[in-house]
């Protein structure tokens, strides 16, 4: 199972990763869900507006055997951030990534491009997967330049998206 590695937890150079439990649906994690950007840049995010809600996402997601939820926390262990890769078609070796950095002063830091560098990597070393997937909307221009600068290409547009892809 996914899970299995993310129990401790691993760390990249500034950053630590782990699967999230319930314990981790907190006032600042619901509280990342009032943010303008996020309103606007992730899919569904309106639905986010009672810990239950989150808590419920993340025992969703912590069954599931084709998905993976994974905390971003800082060396002072501050929840920053997820990185959700699913589904993950373990035959073609690929996944879906969705990323969300919370808070606006956490952003623009390259905590993003850290967390997806380093996991993509750690996947394909793990031989899980080699190619990440994901969905931009054209509008959110700091995301798709973030996402470039991290090797991802533009594969189509899709209504108001852009799919772009990574292989390692």
């Amino acid at each position: 199972m996914l899970l299995d590695y993310f129990l401790e937890g691993i760390r990249s150079e500034r950053l630590f990763y782990r699967h999230l439990a319930k314990e981790d649906a907190t006032e600042n994690y619901l509280s990342w869900f009032d943010d303008c950007q996020v309103k606007e840049f992730i899919e569904g995010s309106s639905r986010f507006n009672k810990k239950k809600h989150l808590e419920d996402y993340i025992a969703e997601h912590n069954q599931k055997q084709d998905s993976i939820l994974i905390g971003i926390f800082n060396l002072e262990n501050k929840h920053i951030g997820n990185l959700k890769f699913g589904p993950i078609d373990f035959h073609l070796k690929s996944a879906w990534l969705g990323i969300l950095i919370g808070n606006d002063h956490d952003r623009s830091r390259g905590y993003g491009g850290e967390a997806i560098n380093f996991l993509c990597k750690f996947f394909s070393r793990i031989n899980i997967f080699d190619t990440c997937f994901l969905g931009v909307n054209k509008k959110n221009l700091l995301a798709i330049n973030s996402y470039k600068r991290n090797k991802f290409k533009i594969d189509r547009e899709e209504n108001d998206s852009f799919i772009m892809v990574r292989r390692n």
